[in-house]
């Protein structure tokens, strides 16, 4: 199944997850049919290099709002945010937090952007099962619209004035290695606070940079092995001979 953008809600995405360093979440506003994301809206909210908490008070008060522009709950029940950290994918935090806020909604879409522009989305779908309603997860293919105009010209600035910053502090369901590497023998427990936060270093600055570059080769690594097969599989050539690898990294393969 697809989830499509218009060329404004996938500006505004793109804008905030590349001018923004903290993650920032956004509130989708689907089309009356289908899945479509007309725009976005933003709420106030909490944001830090590794974590977005919406204030509901104030995702409650634009629901009203929306609700006067005759747009209802069901089409509003989309949460975006962003990873500027390069993790592809929603953390434990970031489901619980789905299922609390908008885990009476439905659809309800959970939507991550990384810097590095990869695309994760999935929804929560009521379906009826011989009669009995059953919550149904379901991912989804992101597709853009790449056609029409888009003002950005204050954007960036209203998502700022909505933003306050957690300075120096990552959330510490942020998922991956342990950081307390970084820490010395006595761990994360000396620094942690009752609030679940430790404080954000250089170095752990410098592991989760290495972390996103790992990912980033295991991703190449995997494309290019898939290419290598591919090409063995058409010239008929033995993917275990280390000949043909070496010829496949000098881009001799299949010429």
């Amino acid at each position: 199944m697809k989830l499509t953008l218009s060329y404004q809600a996938y500006s505004k995405a793109i804008a905030v997850t590349k001018a923004i360093k903290e993650e920032v979440s956004l509130i989708g506003i689907l089309g009356e049919e289908g899945l479509r994301v007309e725009d976005f809206r933003v709420p106030k909210q909490m944001g830090s290099l590794a974590h977005t908490d919406i204030d509901m008070e104030d995702y409650a008060d634009m629901l009203i709002d929306l609700s006067d522009e005759d747009i209802p709950p069901n089409r509003v029940g989309l949460w975006f945010h962003s990873h500027p950290r390069g993790v592809d994918g929603p953390s434990q935090t970031d489901e619980d937090t789905f299922l609390d806020s908008f885990g009476n909604v439905s659809p309800a879409i959970m939507m991550i952007l990384t810097k590095g522009d990869f695309w994760y989305a999935g929804a929560e779908i009521d379906c009826p099962i011989n009669g009995i309603v059953t919550r149904v997860s379901i991912p989804l293919e992101v597709e853009v619209e790449y056609k029409g105009e888009v003002d950005l010209s204050s954007w960036i600035e209203e998502v700022k004035s909505k933003l306050s910053k957690e300075a120096n502090k990552v959330n510490k369901g942020y998922p991956g290695k342990s950081l307390s590497k970084w820490s010395g023998e006595e761990g994360l427990k000396d620094k942690s606070s009752s609030q679940g936060y430790w404080e954000w270093t250089d170095d752990d600055e410098k592991y989760l940079q290495e972390l996103t570059e790992e990912r980033e080769e295991e991703e190449e690594e995997e494309e290019e092995e898939e290419e290598f097969q591919e090409l063995c599989a058409r010239y008929g050539l033995d993917p275990e001979d280390k000949g043909n690898r070496e010829n496949f990294r000098g881009g001799t393969i299949g010429w």
